[in-house]
């Protein structure tokens, strides 16, 4: 069986488009971009050699980021958004324990969004010295969702539990300084 081999041949089609969008007011910047696309892919002894959805695959996305500038101070609003990654649901018959696949990457993740906020100030040491510097603080996460960006299974020799599913998370609120020198 090929599903038990480290290396797999096959195909894959992706088909997407990405716009993007810049607009620059005075002291405000902005920008939006968005993405969709379609990724599947086909490997041997997988998915009875049938097309089926990557695993990395991301249809719609949107970006967007609006910055303000006034002399050495900088502040900046970023948010992002996307569907949720695809994984592949299983069932496990209690009567003898076998495990059934419900189609390959047939379901999605949750959809993920995170805002951030940044500020920069830049300043010099002194007049006559050519050092200057920047100091900074951010948020990611703004608003502390928790965001799940891959499901992965492994296998687990307990009885009625086959697989131990494992969630991995992007960071909740995270801030962030930032001192940097330059000379």
């Amino acid at each position: 069986n090929e599903t038990n081999n480290r290396y797999f041949t096959g195909e894959q089609k992706i088909v997407g488009i990405d716009f993007y969008v810049k607009k620059d007011f005075n002291n405000i910047k902005t920008w939006v971009s968005y993405s969709i696309n379609e990724t599947n892919d086909k490997i041997d002894g997988v998915n009875n050699n049938n097309y089926f959805t990557d695993n990395n695959q991301i249809n719609h996305a949107i970006s967007t980021s609006i910055a303000y500038k006034l002399k050495q101070f900088q502040i900046a609003l970023g948010w992002k958004w996307h569907t949720g990654k695809p994984y592949t649901l299983f069932r496990t018959d209690p009567n003898d324990n076998t495990v059934s696949f419900l189609g390959a990457n047939t379901e999605n993740l949750p959809d993920y969004h995170s805002l951030d906020v940044s500020s920069l100030y830049s300043f010099s040491f002194s007049k006559k010295s050519s050092i200057k510097g920047k100091v900074g603080l951010s948020i990611k996460n703004l608003y502390n969702r928790k965001n799940i960006l891959s499901r992965e299974y492994t296998e687990n020799d307990v009885p009625n539990d086959p697989f131990l599913v494992t969630d991995y998370y992007s960071l909740r609120i995270t801030p962030n300084v930032l001192f940097r020198v330059y000379w």
